[in-house]
């Protein structure tokens, strides 16, 4: 069976070939039944493991019984393409670089967090570990977009200037001089 990811992101494709825009009233009620799925899944002391589970794939906890997760995914499909053709500013942008670096990131804090709670230690214990963990995920996702993203961006962005004014160069000259 195929990773519940791959099958999101067919559905994205989808919905981007064939120009879906949800309506208003559907994204509103998409928010609606995501939260209803979001205090469920709480409330629903087997489904707990959802928001906890230590490195399990989605097809790995459907399989164990944990079908929360693909409703969550699929009511949550009309928030999720509505954002996609909507103007954004300077933060969304920063946030949308931020992105990647969080996703190659966050694999080693989200490591330590795992090694380090203890269910046996209380509540607050565990939160404390799971927001230093979200808080060394942005941060180290912040020093590698600024520090190698950007940088390489910049450094692209001047290659491709330069292989352009060269190319427009040599183009005029040619235009110039048709013999050479």
């Amino acid at each position: 069976m195929l990773d519940v990811f791959l099958w999101l992101f067919v559905i994205g494709a989808v919905c981007d070939q064939t120009g879906w825009k949800p309506k208003r009233h559907t994204v509103a009620s998409s928010i609606g039944v995501t939260a209803a799925v979001l205090v469920a899944i709480l409330a629903i002391p087997t489904s707990r493991p959802l928001i906890w589970q230590r490195g399990a794939n989605a097809t790995e906890t459907l399989i164990g019984g944990e079908w929360l997760f693909l409703v969550l995914c699929l009511v949550s499909i009309p928030i999720a393409i509505s954002t996609v053709h909507r103007s954004s500013g300077g933060w969304d942008r920063w946030l949308g670089d931020l992105s990647y670096p969080l996703y190659l990131f966050h694999w080693l804090p989200r490591d330590w967090y795992y090694r380090q709670v203890d269910w046996a230690q209380p509540a607050w214990w565990n939160g404390g570990l799971l927001l230093t963990n979200f808080a060394a995920s942005v941060l180290g996702a912040v020093v590698l977009l600024h520090l190698i993203d950007r940088p390489a961006q910049r450094a692209r962005a001047a290659w491709f200037k330069l292989r352009e004014s060269r190319a427009t160069t040599i183009r005029s000259s040619k235009a110039e001089n048709p013999g050479l």
